[in-house]
């Protein structure tokens, strides 16, 4: 099996992903696709990779205490 790098190691991840932020990045993530889909349909014209880091953005805003 080959080994492969990783910046972030999961379990130093695994405290920061509570059950909320799982929600919120889920709940990116969908809309992410419902722009995939409209993209492909030809109903919108949306970069959808410029809101990619939108999926990541909940990490960081429930770990302010209160923010969320």
């Amino acid at each position: 099996m080959r080994h492969t790098f990783c910046p972030i190691s999961p379990s130093a991840l695994a405290p920061l992903l509570t059950d909320a932020v799982i929600a919120e990045m889920v709940c990116a993530g969908s809309l992410l696709l419902l722009a995939i889909g409209m993209n492909m349909l030809k109903i919108t014209d949306i970069k959808v990779a410029n809101f990619l880091p939108a999926a990541f953005l909940p990490i960081a805003l429930c770990a302010i205490p209160g923010l969320m």
